[in-house]
């Protein structure tokens, strides 16, 4: 007789990962000499011992969560956004009805994660050491036993802010103009060829908020009208690639003026004769539902003549959501117009709809800039505008930057349509020059966006309100309702239980959120043990062929347990004969741990053992 002892690894840490030919649930064990089997022998199994995960079968609905990254606000009263400059936004993990183990389950919730975002510092940089971006791992114990989920965002700094990251593209924003920017070493020019005056933007980054800056020189410009700001994305095709004047939101009316989010002019005044600059904003109007472009009375609102002052070059800087503006003069002396900080240098906050901005120049014929720095954020597989080059359905968005991906919302059937979201969010205080524009967030002495922590929240649980309520949707809207965190169903799957809008214990990086419990996960799948060089016969009906299975592992351990370190041994062992009628050599033994429909367990982890008993039969 001969006791055979198989194991996926020689190691003692339970704990170890293995994989290839030592994974847990197929694994191949060589012997150094020979192993006599004698002749008419047969073989069972002795006792198993492995690692089971839990497992979860995700609702035909899908399992939701959402993340917000804002302003701290008072879920009790503040049932709308007007004091927010932020959305939360639930994503599904899927895919719906599959059974998941919870590494599937860690996987398909990091990949929702990253959905959920919406920032471009929250998300991944093409360089992983700048921001990894987001993720859920699955937490063990010293004995392997799962204990909950963590999940992690990088909070990326100023410190990681890279100048390198200037614009190489830019695009015509004139829907119908077919005019092409001449771009060659960082100048810009309105080719002579050009009818009129032309605004392009840049596409290849978005600006950092982290402290990130747009320098621009004003070149040939400096003498005669210019504008140069910041904007969200301004498409002329739609994410079809079909040609929409998409260049502006759905509601703007510009009076005549070109839809930036933030720009400084250069204009010319028809009563003094002489060029002045101003700066505008896109705000609501105090009146009507519309979006416009306001003044922003700069300089005490006393008049800067540009030629007279010599200026040559504008600074914006973004640090959360303030915005910054400075004119420098030929002298390198500045003005400092917009600071995001002071009564009177005050322009709107950076909300949702503006986390992604670009650089925005608007030139006269024949006229120049040069771009001098921009601080991009290196975002791993961007594309301007939120959709793949070949997008043909929703499957095909970034779940980048929420505006692009609600535009491109707003050409399909799906409602409430993305235009409306969009519409509703900046047609109230946040950007209602009623409301004012004080107390704006900036960065932490780290470099950090500075949100407080009760406004940056995963959010598991239904209890999560922030646009309408029910009762306020318009008619047209009803029962859909526009309550976004309506479908959140996760907290106790992921250890949140009686928690489901936890805050992150610090404003680090990288932000962090623990189960505070152990979800309850089963794992009621029967597993088998397969040899598959061994000469025993057996027969899986239910594949309909013959078989190498020689045990059946079952469901729940004898303590009614289903998941975690689990020993079983049969209490009469089932020899199968391995039809030998000579003495042989065994060298090598091939152990599978297989489902019913004979693929192999993904439900195994750590080490596995199983012992066999080779006897010459009776």
């Amino acid at each position: 007789m001969s006791l055979i002892i198989t194991s996926n690894t020689a190691l003692a840490d339970e704990a170890s990962t293995s994989v290839g030919l030592n994974a847990p649930s197929s694994y191949v064990n060589n012997l150094q000499g020979a192993l006599r089997i004698p002749e008419n022998a047969e073989i069972a199994v002795q006792s198993v011992k492995l690692s089971k995960t839990g497992n979860l079968t995700i609702p035909a609905s899908g399992l939701a969560f959402g993340f917000y990254f804002g302003r701290n606000f008072d879920k009790e009263e503040d049932l709308d956004i007007y004091k927010s400059t932020s959305l939360m936004v639930p994503e599904f993990v899927g895919p719906p009805g599959e059974i998941l183990n919870v590494e599937q389950i860690a996987n398909e919730s990091s990949k929702t994660f990253n959905k959920v975002l919406w920032h471009p510092n929250l998300l991944e940089n093409a360089s992983a050491t700048i921001n990894p971006g987001a993720s859920c791992i699955v937490r063990r114990n010293a004995s392997n036993d799962f204990v909950g989920f963590e999940f992690r965002a990088t909070n990326s700094s100023s410190g990681k802010n890279q100048a390198t990251n200037k614009p190489t593209t830019f695009i015509n924003t004139q829907f119908g103009s077919t005019v092409v920017p001449t771009f060659i070493v960082d100048v810009l020019t309105n080719p002579a060829t050009a009818p009129d005056a032309q605004s392009f933007i840049g596409t290849t980054f978005p600006l950092s908020l982290a402290g990130g800056s747009f320098n621009c020189s004003l070149g040939n410009s400096s003498l005669g009208p210019w504008s140069v700001g910041l904007s969200r994305c301004s498409r002329t095709t739609n994410y079809l690639g079909n040609p929409e004047d998409i260049t502006k939101p759905s509601k703007f009316e510009g009076d005549g003026k070109e839809f930036y989010d933030y720009v400084v002019r250069q204009e010319f005044n028809l009563a003094t004769g002489d060029y002045v600059i101003k700066a505008y904003h896109c705000i609501a109007d105090n009146v009507d539902d519309k979006l416009i472009m306001a003044e922003i009375l700069i300089n005490g609102g006393t008049p800067i003549n540009g030629p007279t002052e010599t200026i040559h070059e504008v600074i914006w800087d973004v640090k959360g959501e303030r915005v910054s503006c400075q004119l420098v003069r030929t002298n390198s002396t500045t003005i400092d117009i917009l600071d995001g900080i002071t009564a009177g240098k005050l322009a709107k906050p950076v909300n949702m709809m503006t986390r992604f901005l670009f650089p925005k120049v608007s030139l006269e014929v024949d006229k120049n800039v040069k771009i001098i720095g921009f601080t991009g954020v290196n975002i791993k597989d961007f594309v301007y505008g939120d959709a793949t080059a070949t997008a043909t359905s929703p499957d095909d968005w970034l779940y980048q930057d929420y505006y692009s991906y609600l535009r491109n919302n707003g050409t399909t059937a799906l409602e409430p349509s993305g235009n409306f979201i969009a519409d509703e969010f900046e047609l109230n205080n946040v950007n209602n020059i009623a409301g004012g524009f004080a107390d704006q967030i900036g960065l932490s002495a780290g470099g950090l966006i500075n949100y407080p922590l009760g406004g940056i929240q995963l959010c598991f649980e239904d209890n999560y309100t922030l646009i309408l309520d029910e009762d306020e949707d318009p008619p047209e809207m009803k029962p859909i309702g526009f309550v976004l965190s309506g479908n959140l169903n996760s907290a106790g799957v992921y250890g949140f239980e009686g928690n489901g809008t936890p805050n992150p214990p610090a404003l680090t990086t990288p932000l962090l959120w623990t189960s505070s419990d152990i979800p309850v996960l089963k794992n009621t799948n029967s597993l088998f043990v397969r040899l598959k060089n061994m000469t025993f016969d057996s027969a899986n009906f239910s594949v309909a062929n013959m078989s190498k299975i020689l045990y059946h592992i079952p469901a729940f351990s004898n303590n009614g347990e289903s998941t975690g370190s689990l020993f079983f041994e049969p209490s009469e062992r089932v020899y199968l004969k391995l039809n030998n009628p000579r003495e042989f050599e065994m060298t090598t033994i091939e152990v599978d741990i297989v489902n019913s429909n004979e693929t192999i367990s993904r439900d195994l982890l750590g080490k596995t053992v199983v012992v066999f008993h080779i006897r010459q039969s009776k």
